[in-house]
């Protein structure tokens, strides 16, 4: 009769393997450590690389969203004042083809009332009003001469039409004209036409580092000497012209190649000068050694008109 044993009176099973102590395990050798080590220094510049690459995409996109939001909101504030609103671009103090910064600037109305008569004083006119009549808005001496109600670069017209001269120096009741004209007799029948102004109390709008505005590349004509961006009530751009009706601001990194063939990393933010439309583009592959033609135009995606805009 077979005898049955429980589990614990039998005997143990013999070891086949060699004895390891209990809670030990086979050491990673060398080379697989400096394996594991190589892989992980891989992953980590791939990583690094990566997000510089993000980062620099990041930065550039910003700039632009920037950019397109500040026209947009002076177009608003255009309609919602029912005064001419825009941007003026600040070049910079070490490189003036580059803008860095920007400002919202208003255009008031047109100054009238009083009287006003002069005369012929050689190159320039000296134009006098009457006592009712105070052009600064406040005492001269404690009144900055970019908050006068009439400003130097502002331009003075008679009898309703005709040239327009420009103002050289303002006084509380006198202009100095930068060219010749001769009132017969005192007349009431004249105004000022007064150039966009920056709003006070706004502060300065500023690019993320390193990103600007390339003058030299965009298609904006100065007014004034100023390169400003305005709108009218109705969101039309004023006295502003450009290739194919639109204005082109070249964004870029200034930190980087002065000129890119293929346009890596570059935008072009167009606005529409008769309905004011906003939209960004990516710079089009061109020659920046070659004059710019149909076939080598780097505004070619902007003609296209597929974009995302305001």
């Amino acid at each position: 009769m077979r005898a049955f044993l429980c589990h614990r009176c039998r005997p143990a099973a013999p070891r086949t393997g060699p004895p390891q102590a209990a809670g030990l395990r086979r050491a990673f050798t060398l080379i697989e450590l400096l394996v594991v080590v190589a892989l992980i220094m891989v992953i980590a510049t791939l990583g690094y690389v990566a997000l510089g690459s993000w980062k620099d995409d990041k930065t550039k996109t910003d700039a632009v969203d920037r950019l397109s939001q500040w026209l947009l909101i002076a177009k608003q504030r255009a309609k919602r004042d029912q005064e001419p609103t825009g941007l003026r671009l600040l070049p910079r103090a070490d490189n003036q083809a580059l803008c860095g910064q920007l400002e919202y600037v208003q255009q008031p109305d047109d100054f009238t009332g009083g009287w006003c008569a002069g005369g012929t004083n050689g190159p320039t006119t000296t134009i006098t009003f009457s006592t009712d009549v105070d052009l600064v808005g406040g005492p001269p001496a404690t009144t900055p001469a970019d908050q006068f109600l009439v400003q130097p670069g502002d331009y003075f017209q008679v009898h309703g039409g005709g040239g327009v001269h420009r103002i050289q120096a303002v006084a509380p009741q006198s202009l100095t004209l930068a060219s010749a004209v001769d009132l017969a007799a005192p007349t009431k029948d004249y105004r000022i036409l007064r150039q966009p102004r920056p709003l006070l109390g706004e502060d300065v709008l500023t690019m993320p580092k390193d990103m600007v505005v390339d003058l030299s590349r965009s298609v904006l004509t100065p007014r004034n000497g100023f390169y400003e961006i305005v709108f009218a009530p109705g969101g039309e751009v004023i006295a502003q012209g450009g290739g194919r009706g639109q204005i082109y601001l070249w964004v870029r990194d200034s930190t980087g190649p002065n000129a890119d063939p293929a346009g890596e990393g570059q935008t072009i933010v167009a606005i529409q000068v008769r309905t004011g439309f906003i939209a960004a583009y990516p710079v089009s592959p061109y020659d920046p050694s070659q004059p710019i033609s149909t076939t080598n135009d780097p505004y070619r995606a902007t003609y296209e008109g597929r974009s995302s805009g305001m």
